[in-house]
């Protein structure tokens, strides 16, 4: 909640946390927490939304098209 700090202990603020929080912790592990730790960067929400965008435009895409080819 960095970028919308009066947001932050809000009830919207809580409810975007409860939400957004648990997705992004997936990409707060291993190498990308030392980067953070190192630089005071966290790159975790820029690679949370290149995931989502990848599956959105090609993985589905490429599912749907398997999908059409076998029942239709």
């Amino acid at each position: 909640m960095s970028w919308l700090p009066f947001l932050a202990n809000s009830t919207l603020g809580r409810l975007l946390d409860k939400i957004v929080d648990p997705y992004l912790n997936l990409f707060r592990q291993g190498p990308i927490r030392k980067l953070a730790f190192a630089t005071g960067i966290d790159v975790s929400a820029v690679i949370g939304l290149f995931i989502l965008y990848f599956i959105q435009n090609y993985a589905l895409n490429w599912l749907f098209n398997i999908l059409y080819k076998i029942l239709g």
